[in-house]
């Protein structure tokens, strides 16, 4: 059997399975950082908002019971959001910023903690 040989001494099918698999690992490590930066970036972004929202209501002196009577949660659910262990929906966002009395954009403000 007469197997053709690259520059480099081995098969093109060993040279092909080769490149592939780099290429392979290359995507799969390029994806992992990928996501985890983004990822990343996001839970900090959520801790940010969260902490926007809590200074707002302590800037109001409005308790988290009472911001949550005011937009029909439960105090539990403004904690989590408060400290990003819960996402929230936009419904709740829009009335967690009309409840505060403070305009949407100024929670997005992502300052260091």
């Amino acid at each position: 059997m007469n197997i053709e040989r690259t520059p480099f001494g081995s098969s093109f099918f060993e040279v092909y399975k080769f490149v592939k698999f780099v290429i392979k690992q290359a995507t799969y490590k390029y994806n992992f950082l990928v996501h985890n930066v983004d990822m990343f970036n996001m839970e900090e972004k959520r801790k940010i908002l969260g902490n926007n929202i809590a200074n707002y209501r302590k800037q109001k002196q409005i308790s988290q019971n009472e911001l949550a009577e005011l937009v029909d949660v439960s105090r539990e659910h403004i904690a989590k959001v408060e400290t990003a262990r819960r996402n929230m929906s936009m419904n709740l966002f829009f009335n967690i910023s009309s409840a505060l009395n403070v305009p949407e954009y100024k929670f997005f403000i992502f300052e260091e903690i």
